[in-house]
This record gives structure tokens, sequence and C-alpha cells, in this order.
């Protein structure tokens, strides 16, 4: 867990679509003072989830800094649209487990989960599964494809042979 990640969880239970804070009272928030880049650098508050651990919790909260006003020391955030899907590329761990809000999904998106869950009898996560398993196919389909008219050909056509392995799976 991130040390920045109070604030995360601070806007995340926010009722609201905007929050205006001051330095101190997300100095409050964390426990510790802000660094000083925070006090003298509009980037410090840049809406960076990749390189930016700062921002990390506050995007993937569902939020943006999104006015600074580093004079007054105070910062306007505003809930996202789309909320910021934010990975550590460092951490990735193969058995990691994926959090994925229903209310950031397009109301399209919660159509098609709630219609794969009806059938997957409720449930969700078996739905989630089966709709990046059914994606996977039709993105190595449209590769194989993609090969199958680009590659040169070749004596005992190699194409059939990965469509029959695809087709297995």
């Amino acid at each position: 867990m991130s040390k920045y990640e109070p604030l995360g969880h601070f806007l995340r239970g926010l009722g609201r679509s905007e929050a205006p804070l001051t330095f101190h009272e997300i100095e409050d928030l964390l426990g510790f003072k802000l660094p000083e880049s925070a006090r003298r650098h509009r980037g410090w508050w840049a809406n960076e989830g990749t390189t930016h651990v700062q921002a990390r919790a506050w995007m993937t909260a569902g939020w943006q800094a999104w006015e600074v006003n580093l004079g007054a020391e105070q910062v306007l955030f505003r809930r996202s649209q789309r909320p910021a899907i934010v990975a550590d590329i460092n951490k990735v761990d193969a058995d990691q487990s994926i959090t994925i809000r229903k209310r950031d999904l397009s109301l399209a998106a919660q159509k098609l989960l709630k219609d794969y869950a009806d059938e997957a009898g409720g449930s969700e996560a078996t739905a989630v599964i089966r709709i990046l398993q059914e994606a996977a196919i039709v993105r190595r389909r449209a590769l194989i494809d993609h090969f199958a008219v680009t590659s040169p050909r070749v004596s005992g056509d190699s194409t059939d042979l990965v469509r029959e392995d695809r087709d297995a799976r």
C-alpha cells in the first residue's frame, strides 16, 4: 500500500464531484508533511499514475488534480468521468487480483456483464473471466488471420496447423 493511499481512500468515500483541499488538510489525511517539491512544482500534482505514486492514489480512486494553486497551497480534485486504470508494471504478480468497480463501467459494459452473469448463474466473477477469455480468442483469431494474409506461402500450409491448434484451445 502506498503512503498516499489515505488520500485516495478519503476521495473514494466522498459523495460529491469536487474536493477543494489545502495542502495542510492533505497532510492531516496522510499523517506526514508533503515533500517540498509538492509546494514548489506544479508537476508534482500531474495526473501521471504510471510514474507518480501520489497521483496513482487519487487516480485509482477515480479523481484528478484539476487546479493547483501553489501560492495558496490548495488543490482542487475533481471526480473523473473515466477513472484511470493504473498498474505498477514493476509489481505485476501472476496471482494478483484485479478490482473493477461496476460504477466505473459504461452502461453498455454493465449490461454486458449482467447478461454474462445471468448466463453464468449470477456470478459476475465468472462472467468477467468469460468476457476476457472470449476477447482473447477474438484477438488471437484476428492475429492469425492477419498472418495468413500477409505471410508468404510455404509448402504444407502451416496456417492450417496454427488454426487447428487455435481451435483446439
